[in-house]
């Protein structure tokens, strides 16, 4: 008996197996090792393949409800807690726990969500979402859904067939060591399909998977050495693979283990063995099994059976020989009635063959099609192939079309693409038009041919001058794409015109694009609009929804938000995302329809859930203010989250200010940088603004003054005003840059104009206490030969230290030195010291203590000590809020002394270094400011230091001993 030996690929979506049962003191670990995954990421060595008995299950549920008391938001328990519900065929419970997992990003939750879709398991059946939550998980590196998604691409479930792509999908799988994936890379290798085929390639594979145990690997080696395929025929090898996988329930094996059994191929004859594997197939509904089995136990015959028989057989001989002669003429007269009715047989056959030969290609042909439509017969693909194909040897170029159809679809034969590429040529070369084009998109997609786009080209052009439509719109798109001919607008709209014309959608809606755009013809808003419509009335969602947005804005038609409301609808009811989501800004705005945010949420939503990145982070914003559904911090931040992935600023940054305050996930500050970081560097000012604020405390990440400064900066150049204030205050503490005062005023300046709340209440402070001190000092009658340095200093203006206005500064420095503890820097603190103390040895011998006439010396020193008591008075007036502002005016003005006409160091320096070192000359320039409060611009001279003595000795006599300069 002939049993059929067939090659297995593996497009079950396994996810369960293996069960060993530890139980551990944790709940998380509990839950993990009852219903964990060893795929999981992290979790390598971990977990159940599959959780296989009623009691584990059970277990497994209880173990992970009480882990998810205390984790509820935890991606992995959810998924855990639904990967067991749904083991347990409880799938309407386990749905909400795979969302939530897979929402927060889970990519093992994203790929149990995804194959609930796929099989309808508590939820709508959706290949298209399937697939798009098996992408999110294979973008991730996630094995299972990476194989998953190369299935959906191998079959075209919710997807583009495209073999290729299941491959490259399979192989990212494979090199993880996934078993599944490395069967289905040796399947692809083996039959030549997306790829060379390759048999030791395909080896290689099934054993990398075999050896991990993998049924279906195990079975197709078994098939490789049983048929001597990319290995020496090996029936002992091949009886070894067909019995593991035959042990743990492959029926294919167990039938092709009881075939080798029956025939003694690799094992010992034996037929109760035989019967025994076949048995086993024949319980799963093996077909070919049962057959072997019903025919084995019927060619057995036990004892009892065989001697009743001999008993029989005995009588009916004895009465036989009895009528012997009888039964010789009755079988002489049988067989030549038998002969006459056998040449009756043969002259019918030759009648009927002559007949059918008789028949020409055309009734051929429509017998075929009779058979294939079921019209006037019973339906037979098998019928119709024998009848297309006795029209095709007729030369009928539609048989040999409908030939083509056959195999590439696979009826009435197995599907194969490159027979059906065969006689597609034949049509195409007698010049069928609909097979032309046939060939050129097998030629586009490589599918039973190797792919060349220049070869599609070529076949398209032959129907599309025929004036097939499909092939005109066909060589558009070439045209369009640059594939097969030079990238030619024009000529892509001329022929996407010529199918238009005849009616063909998509050819319609391409030639409305490229007038919407301007590209291959001039722009035209009234012909994109004509052209859009007439797609849009044959159903085309994308030519909805464009003419949707002609109405809204008034291009090319009207103005007319009703219209295009109802344009959004129609393409949203087919599914099209973008005008879901547009259809869901209209009722949540009230465009064209009453305002409806519970209406907006469900067209969000059902964009959203098709992955469209603007519906998820809308869809967030509904649940985060409760419009159209109930407030829900969690459902908000998962929808964000869905969003931020896929780069959405808004998103990114809502998300990164959920992680800071802890809503609707746990307060992670590294989360919340993480997310203000993802936005902020693409531009959005909020999230440069936070980020900064991040460095600035150090929450979250290390306290960086710099860094924070940077982010600020960022916002402020986009004229974010409360980015604006805190580079300003920054820039007045001297925070992470240099302290600039001015720079940090004007900063703080233009965030007032920029709305800045505290900004404007600064300046308004700012402002009442320098009146305030100026009244202040009006009262305590500040002289009115320092008015006008008052108030340049009041001002913020820069004023010139000299000789008159330095004890009066001093004064001022050394009173809010004591009184209001400025400045905050140590080193500005030590800097303004030295000044005061230079007014003070002013005040101690005057400026002309060398006078020969002692009234005018002495009223000199009394003219200084004046001018300091003065500027005590007036320091002691001011208000406290504005002391840090003037003491850095001071010091500005006390380093502007100190600088050459360009900024250097004055000369005084620079012809002192000659003579001393450059630390002694600082020291007598600082020192020696008491007796000239120029002397920066001085030259340095023995003289020089002569007349600091004879105007200060008091000064003399601290050069000598602070800067050791004695012998000038």
């Amino acid at each position: 008996m002939c049993i059929s030996k067939n090659f297995i690929i593996s497009i079950a979506f396994l996810f369960f197996s293996a069960p060993t049962l530890v139980l551990g003191n944790n709940y998380s670990q509990k839950c993990n090792e009852l219903a964990g995954s060893p795929w999981e990421p992290g979790n390598e060595g971990h977990g159940l393949e599959e959780i296989r008995k009623t009691e584990n299950i059970e277990a497994a549920i209880a173990a992970c409800r009480d882990a998810i008391k205390l984790q509820q938001n935890s991606p992995t328990i959810n998924f855990r807690l639904g990967r067991a519900l749904y083991q347990a065929k409880r799938f309407t419970e386990a749905i909400p726990f795979m969302e939530l997992s897979a929402k927060s990003g889970y990519a093992p939750g994203q790929f149990l969500l995804g194959l609930a879709i796929l099989e309808g398991q508590g939820v709508t059946k959706d290949a298209a979402k399937a697939v798009n939550w098996f992408r999110r998980a294979a973008k991730q590196g996630y094995a299972p859904a990476q194989t998953g998604l190369g299935v959906m691409y191998q079959n075209g479930s919710g997807v583009e067939q495209d073999v290729s792509e299941a491959l490259n999908w399979y192989r990212k799988a494979a090199e993880q060591g996934y078993a599944w994936a490395q069967t289905n890379v040796g399947w692809m290798y083996q039959t030549g399909v997306g790829v060379g085929q390759d048999l030791s390639e395909a080896m290689d594979w099934y054993c990398k998977a075999a050896e991990q145990d993998y049924v279906n690997a195990q079975y197709n080696l078994g098939v490789m050495y049983d048929n001597g395929q990319g290995v020496s025929q090996d029936y002992a090898e091949a009886a070894g693979w067909y019995r593991k996988a035959a042990e743990q329930g492959n029926a294919d094996a167990q039938s092709n283990l009881g075939m080798m059994y029956e025939r003694g191929l690799g094992v010992p004859k034996n037929i109760a063995e035989a019967e025994r594997w076949y048995r086993k197939a024949d319980e799963q509904g093996h077909l070919p099994a049962g057959k072997a089995l019903k025919a084995l136990t019927e060619s057995k015959m036990s004892l009892e059976e065989y001697l009743e028989i001999m008993e029989v057989t005995g009588e009916v001989m004895e009465e036989l020989e009895q009528k012997g002669e009888a039964l010789e003429k009755e079988l002489d007269s049988l067989e030549k009635e038998g002969l006459a009715i056998k040449a009756r047989i043969e002259t019918s056959e030759a009648s009927i063959e002559a007949y059918e030969a008789s028949i020409g290609a055309y009734d051929a042909l429509i017998r075929g099609d009779a058979y294939y439509l079921g019209e006037g017969v019973q339906q037979n693909y098998t019928e119709a192939m024998r009848w297309y194909r006795k029209a095709a040897e007729q030369g009928n170029a539609d048989a040999k079309y409908r030939l083509g159809v056959m195999y590439h679809d696979g009826k009435g034969v197995s599907q194969d693409n490159a027979e059906a590429a065969g006689w597609f040529r034949k049509a195409a070369e007698q010049g069928n038009a609909i097979t032309q084009n046939n060939l050129g998109l097998m030629y586009r997609s490589g599918l039973g041919v190797s792919q060349d786009h220049a070869e599609a080209v070529g076949w398209f052009r032959k129907a599309a001058e025929q004036g097939n439509a499909s092939a005109q719109y066909n060589l558009g798109l070439m045209y369009d794409n640059g594939r097969g001919v030079s990238e030619d607008d024009a000529e892509a709209a001329g022929w996407f015109r010529k199918a238009a014309e005849q009616g063909n959608a998509s050819a319609q809606y391409n030639l409305g694009f490229m007038y919407d755009n301007g590209l291959g013809v001039s722009q035209d808003d009234a012909e994109a609009a004509g052209w859009y419509r007439k797609a849009a009335e044959q159903g085309v969602a994308s030519a909805q929804h464009n003419l949707r947005l002609m109405y809204h804005n008034g291009r090319g038609v009207s103005q007319d938000d009703a219209e295009a409301a109802g344009w959004f609808r129609k393409a949203a009811e087919q599914g099209n995302s973008g005008a879901q989501y547009n259809l869901g800004l209209m009722y949540s705005n009230g465009q064209g329809v009453s305002q409806d945010y519970t209406e907006a949420a469900g067209w969000f939503r059902k964009a959203a859930e098709q992955g469209y990145v603007k519906a998820q982070y809308n869809l967030g914003v509904m649940y985060d203010n409760g419009q159209g559904v109930s407030h829900d911090d969690i459902k908000a931040a998962g929808w964000y989250r869905e969003a931020a992935e896929q780069g959405n600023a808004n998103a990114q940054y809502r998300l990164g200010e959920m992680y800071y305050d802890g809503e609707g996930v746990s307060q992670v500050y590294a989360e919340a940088v993480h997310w203000f970081r993802k936005a902020a560097e693409q531009g959005d000012a909020d999230s440069q603004y936070s980020l900064g604020i991040m460095y600035y405390r150090g929450e979250g990440v290390s306290q960086n003054y710099a860094e924070a400064m940077r982010w600020f900066h960022k916002a402020a150049d986009q004229g974010h005003a409360v980015s604006l204030y805190n580079l300003g205050m920054m820039y007045r503490q001297g925070k992470g840059t240099t302290q600039d005062r001015e720079k940090g005023m004007g900063l703080i300046r233009k965030a007032a104009e920029a709305g800045d709340e505290e900004a404007k209440k600064l300046l308004a402070r700012l402002k009442k206490d320098r009146k305030s001190s100026q009244s202040k000092q009006a009262d305590i009658g500040v002289p009115d030969e320092y008015k006008p340095v008052m108030s340049d200093l009041n001002a913020g203006r820069p004023f010139q230290l000299n000789s008159t206005n330095l004890p009066f500064m001093a004064g001022i420095a050394s009173a809010l030195m004591k009184r209001c503890n400025v400045p905050e820097s140590v080193a500005d603190r030590l800097e303004l010291g030295a000044f005061v103390k230079s007014g003070i040895d002013m005040a101690t011998t005057g400026t002309d203590y060398s006078n020969p006439n002692l009234s005018e010396a002495w009223n000199s020193q009394i003219s200084v000590n004046r001018k300091v008591a003065a500027g005590i008075l007036a320091g002691q007036s001011m208000d406290c809020a504005v002391a840090g502002n003037i003491t850095q005016e001071i010091l500005k003005s006390v380093r502007s002394s100190e600088k050459g006409k360009d900024g250097g160091v004055g000369p005084f320096i620079e012809s002192c270094t000659p003579v001393h070192s450059s630390v002694k000359c600082e020291c007598l320039a600082k020192l020696g400011r008491a007796a000239y409060p120029d002397i920066h611009q001085r030259t340095y001279s023995r003289n020089l230091v002569a007349g600091i003595i004879q105007r200060n000795p008091l000064v003399g006599l601290q050069i000598a001993m602070a800067c050791q300069i004695i012998n000038y």
